[in-house]
């Protein structure tokens, strides 16, 4: 078996408490270097890695592959530096902030020849997969409205104050960007075209805000897709996907669930989905083993979520007018 050498960029929580577990079971990739301006955070995984902390530098010298776990506001930086440096890149979500940075990443990955991709996990969810096959037949018609809502208590126990300072570490770009793109997955709609028209937004402060609710239009050639949103770090929702199509209506839960609920003209049916990972690290041992062994992982190459990033860009650009981002 062809080994892949990767080098993690970032040693924050989620290395720690996921990558950490699920990564010696991926048969086929072997973890080579860490890196971290936090030095005692880079020591602190390369001792548990067993492999040397180093520099970006040297880090990039040394690997066929990144995973990049830094704050969303230096993944731009990050992926491009390592896209010229030849290697194929796996970027934690929220993958970028801006739209036209989406697409100048995805062009240059293109232009390199290399592999972008991005870590949105619940793509590997045996009910969010589906639903999506449900949809994709046409049987209830066209997707109409996504009705989108997750929310709880904040717990995560992040290594920096990007959740507060950093417009992408809001509730919308961190819990929403989840949410969002399991909406755009499962009806397919991150593999179109479309501009955002923003119609409301409420949230309980600035961004990074802790809870928004906004209302908008995804435009596409011929129709309008209607998406309202609503994600919170104060409160418990419901936490649950609605995609409105035609002649039905998909129901699933955000997080993985074994079954989904359809609805039709003639009633409503509860449907089994296939069995998961035993545990949650389970599904990143799956993304993992996706990209970096099967090499098969099209569902999360970077050009599937540049729509993804116009959604939340336009919501997080938004007060209280309507617009058009595109």
């Amino acid at each position: 078996m062809t080994v892949t050498r990767v080098g993690i960029i970032g040693c924050g929580a989620v290395v720690k408490n996921n990558y950490a577990r699920a990564l010696p079971d991926v048969h086929g990739v072997e973890i080579v270097a860490v890196h971290d301006l936090n030095g005692a955070a880079a020591a602190e995984m390369a001792a548990v890695f067993a492999v040397d902390a180093v520099s970006l530098n040297e880090l990039c010298s040394r690997v066929d592959a990144v995973i990049i776990a830094t704050p969303p506001s230096s993944h731009v930086a990050l992926v491009r530096t390592c896209v010229e440096r030849g290697l194929t890149v796996l970027c934690e979500k929220p993958f970028v902030s801006r739209a036209v940075e989406a697409t100048e990443l995805v062009a240059l990955s293109a232009a390199r020849g290399v592999k972008v991709y991005v870590g949105h996990l619940r793509r590997t969810f045996p009910s969010a997969r589906l639903a999506r096959d449900i949809i994709a037949t046409g049987v209830f018609g066209a997707v109409r409205r996504l009705r989108l809502c997750e929310g709880g208590r904040f717990a995560w126990d992040t290594s920096s104050n990007y959740v507060e300072s950093d417009i992408s570490g809001g509730v919308l770009f961190d819990t929403g960007s989840h949410t969002v793109d399991l909406g755009l997955f499962v009806s397919g709609l991150d593999q179109e075209d479309f501009s955002v028209a923003v119609d409301s937004v409420e949230r309980d402060r600035p961004e990074p805000a802790h809870e928004v609710q906004a209302a908008a239009r995804l435009k596409l050639a011929g129709r309008e897709v209607f998406l309202e949103l609503h994600v919170s770090r104060h409160r418990v929702l419901a936490n649950r996907v609605r995609v409105e199509l035609d002649h039905g209506v998909v129901e699933l839960s955000v997080g993985p669930r074994d079954r989904i609920r359809v609805t039709g003209p003639l009633g409503s049916a509860i449907l089994p989905a296939s069995a998961g990972a035993p545990d949650f690290n389970g599904y990143f041992s799956e993304q993992f083993a996706r990209i970096f062994v099967e090499k098969r992982a099209t569902e999360f190459e970077a050009s599937r979520f540049v729509g993804l990033t116009r959604v939340l860009e336009a919501i997080a650009s938004t007060a209280e007018c309507a617009c058009e981002s595109r």
